[in-house]
């Protein structure tokens, strides 16, 4: 019989009613003569509410010795939607077993903390699937090898979670989100984005580093490693499928010609400049070597312009101030196009900068090898994303 793993997370099972109808899903797929293993991630914004019950605690920033107790509370979250999930099933008609990431196994690299080295306990999961159980298994957690401290997989961990389980497991593995699938843009900025029936592991990972926001990237790196086909569908408690987006290797079954992979990532951010000679870069960097940044423009003698998150704002300037540096900050959206065929062909600055009405909003943009990164004002961005859209038929 066919194991399938389902995650669901966030906004698809936000409240009970979301759960319950996510359980009556999870039924017809049992009746449909599969076998399930549910992963689920924390409830709406559970987790951002948990993050920010820490900093009214720790009103200057948390410190590097509460790390392990914020893991232990961030895994609270799951803990309370497997639970949760668990119950809606049995209300079902159907016998389920919620476990967490301790119970199964799920082990993490002691030096890099957030990368899985294996799951001890899988003959768990598979005798409980053998008699005719469910196992609802809270993502995004597990404990770090060779020791009991919990910790937590990074955002969008439970992408993790349901991947290396459905590579174990030999599995299908079904993501169902608030969205159906992999868009040319995010269609709730440009309705007429056009949706991927497939796409490439390689296109999939470029859109999510560039902050698509489907997937999370190093799941996609794990599936491509595992060789685990992904199918990602709007959740029944969101709506109705139209059938989703495979991501799959390139030759992975009638896959879309490269050539139709272009797409726009979309994310919002903060544009910190900061004014230095050249003599004081080395200092700049190292004050915010700390914090995740998006991208960084230097121009000698000039100024450094740092792209970072919204969530990120904060520690960046604090760091700086720090350093002894002057800077301020703007509310940015970036709109990022990735085609695998980019470094095959030229033409693309000009296309991004031709349409004037675009040009005259761009406030900064950055170029790699399959991608353009353009920045414009945050009040800008629905009108940007269809105007880049329109450009290079992504509509």
């Amino acid at each position: 019989m066919k194991i399938v793993i389902q995650k669901y997370g966030g906004n698809p099972i936000a409240t009970i009613e979301k759960i319950k109808t996510a359980a009556k899903h999870i039924l017809a797929t049992v009746k449909s003569g599969k076998k399930v293993v549910v992963v689920v991630s924390a409830m709406g914004d559970k987790t951002d509410e948990l993050i920010q019950s820490a900093n009214q605690i720790f009103k200057t920033g948390i410190p590097p010795q509460a790390y392990l107790e914020i893991e232990k509370l961030l895994v609270t979250g799951e803990a309370e939607s497997s639970a949760l999930m668990s119950m809606a099933i049995q209300a079902e008609g159907l016998e389920a077993v919620s476990l967490n990431g301790l119970q199964i196994g799920l082990e993490t690299d002691s030096v890099q903390k957030k990368f899985i080295k294996r799951v001890k306990n899988i003959k768990k999961i598979k005798t409980l699937l053998d008699e005719g159980k469910i196992p609802v298994i809270t993502g995004f957690q597990g404990v770090i090898e060779k020791t009991d401290e919990i910790i937590t997989l990074g955002r969008g961990g439970s992408d993790l979670t349901a991947i290396v389980l459905a590579g174990l497991l030999k599995a299908d593995c079904e993501v169902y989100k608030d969205v159906d699938g992999f868009y040319t843009i995010d269609p709730r900025l440009v309705p007429r984005a056009r949706k991927f029936h497939q796409i490439t592991y390689d296109q999939a990972i470029n859109l999510s580093v560039a902050g698509s926001g489907v997937l999370m990237d190093r799941s996609l790196l794990l599936a491509r490693s595992l060789g685990v086909k992904i199918k990602i569908l709007m959740s029944p408690s969101i709506g109705k499928s139209s059938g989703g987006t495979l991501v799959c290797s390139r030759d992975g079954g009638g896959i879309e010609r490269i050539s139709s992979q272009a797409g726009i990532a979309v994310q919002r951010a903060i544009l910190v400049n900061v004014y230095s000679s050249k003599m004081e870069i080395e200092k700049i960097f190292k004050a915010i070597a700390e914090i995740n940044i998006i991208d960084v423009v230097y121009q000698p003698k000039q100024k450094v312009s740092i792209i970072c998150k919204q969530d990120d704002f904060s520690s960046v300037i604090n760091a700086l101030k720090m350093a002894k540096f002057k800077a301020n900050g703007n509310k940015i959206a970036i709109l990022t196009l990735v085609d695998p065929l980019m470094k095959e062909t030229s033409g693309y600055l000009y296309q991004v900068c031709r349409n004037r009405n675009l040009a005259e909003k761009i406030k900064l943009i950055s170029t790699a090898t399959n991608s353009i990164l353009i920045a414009v004002e945050e009040k800008f961005l629905k009108e940007a994303a269809m105007l880049l859209s329109k450009e290079f038929d992504l509509i």
